[in-house]
């Protein structure tokens, strides 16, 4: 029952704090699937509940409506199949093959067409979050994220991509790639040195 992980975390702690042996996760029903994003974690039990903990919940990542970072799981939604982690989202598959998706939005990861239902505003930037999960597909029976792109795989066999699209990741031929060179110009210009 419940969920062994071996990570360390961090959070508004004032130190990092490693477990380099498997530390029990607190969730009191049988697990039965795990997903990790950039700074947030996700677990189904065996009754279909989403449980997720971490950080980016100020970009709504955990799909909790409390801005911060969440050191112990909390319950997210019901009828969980599947989920996946990216850096700033999480998207969820339910048993009647819907899609769920909630967290930022900063390159239409989300897949509602950029928007969201709050705004973060950081020091140099600012984009939409999807705070509370969205139904975004039907019919899908997996799914998948990566940094900051999201796929599915409907019952018709089709994959469908959305989200970044750096390097030509989604596939759909309309890619656009940066060398290094170019990206660290693009990164001066926007005040972030590397």
């Amino acid at each position: 029952e419940g969920a062994w992980i071996f990570n360390g975390e961090r959070d508004s702690i004032p130190e990092v704090i490693a477990h380099p042996e498997p530390v029990r996760v607190p969730i009191d029903k049988p697990v039965v699937s795990v997903s990790a994003g950039d700074n947030h974690t996700s677990a189904i039990t065996s009754d279909g509940e989403l449980w997720n903990w971490g950080g980016h919940n100020q970009y709504g990542g955990l799909g909790r409506e409390v801005e911060g970072n969440y050191i112990a799981p909390g319950k997210v939604m019901d009828h969980a199949k599947a989920s996946a982690n990216g850096n700033l989202h999480t998207a969820v598959l339910t048993d009647d093959g819907d899609l769920w998706l909630f967290g930022g939005n900063s390159n239409g990861q989300i897949g509602n067409g950029g928007g969201g239902d709050e705004t973060f505003v950081g020091l140099r930037i600012s984009y939409p979050c999807q705070r509370l999960p969205l139904k975004v597909l039907d019919n899908v029976k997996a799914v998948a994220t990566g940094g900051n792109s999201t796929y599915a795989v409907r019952n018709d066999g089709s994959l469908w991509a959305w989200g970044d699209n750096e390097g030509g990741i989604l596939g759909n031929g309309d890619g656009i790639t940066f060398t290094w060179e170019e990206e660290a110009e693009a990164n001066k210009l926007l005040g972030e040195y590397y």
